[in-house]
Parts: structure tokens; sequence; C-alpha cells
């Protein structure tokens, strides 16, 4: 079968087909498809909600046009600032104050493994912050 390390070379050669286009051309097109495969998600929705019965901020990303919901535990917002008042306001004013920490951990976790949702939990590590 076709294997993901070049598949249209490994598709022309079993299909005995020659490319028509110039090699750098191929090959552009090659970086491009590598670029879109790990391209980062996007937040143009600022939308937020807090969630007080699951102690939490959902929030949203998109891949093209996949959504991708979140969910940051109040525990996690804790140990990215442990001054945080401790009520809707509170985690609310955090998550805003390090939005663009908390995106960088979202297309982080992301980019590991491509799910539909995501939880940042209190047990994050000090690496992850």
């Amino acid at each position: 079968g076709i294997t993901r390390k070049r598949p249209h070379r490994l598709l022309w050669k079993r299909l005995g087909v020659q490319p028509t286009l110039p090699q750098a051309t191929w090959e552009v097109w090659a970086a491009l498809n590598r670029e879109l495969q790990h391209m980062a998600l996007i937040f143009p929705n600022p939308s937020r909600s807090y969630d007080e019965a699951m102690h939490g901020i959902f929030f949203w990303g998109y891949d093209r046009t996949f959504e991708v919901a979140f969910f940051i535990e109040n525990g996690a917002l804790l140990k990215i600032n442990a001054q945080t008042e401790k009520d809707e306001t509170g985690f609310l004013d955090t998550f805003d104050r390090n939005l663009n920490q908390i995106h960088n951990m979202a297309n982080n976790l992301y980019s590991r493994r491509r799910k539909s949702s995501y939880i940042f939990s209190f047990t994050l590590s000090e690496s992850n912050l």
C-alpha cells in the first residue's frame, strides 16, 4: 500500500506514471502539503465560557473548517497564576490575561494528537506552562 512517506511518488511508481510538471514544482507542492498537515490551530473567536458546575472555562480553536473544543480547569488556571481570585470573574480574568500562553498550550496539545476536545487539568507539569 501507500505509506505516509512520499505517497505521491509511490503512487506514481505503482501506476507507472511520470509527473509532467517540473520536479521543482512537485517539491514545492510536497512542501506545501507537509506544511498543511502541521498547520497550527487558529483562535479567531475570542469567546470563552465559564462553567461553574465543571469548575473551568471552555474555549474553541479551529483547524481549517473543524472546530476543536478545549476546557481548562480552575486548577490549571491557578497553576498559571496562584493569585487568581477563586470566582468566575477571577478565573476569566486569569484566562484573558494569559490568553497567548493558553493558546500555545492548546496548539502544543493538539499537535501531539488531534482530537475534537481537550481538557487542561490541574496536573499540568511546569514544563507545559
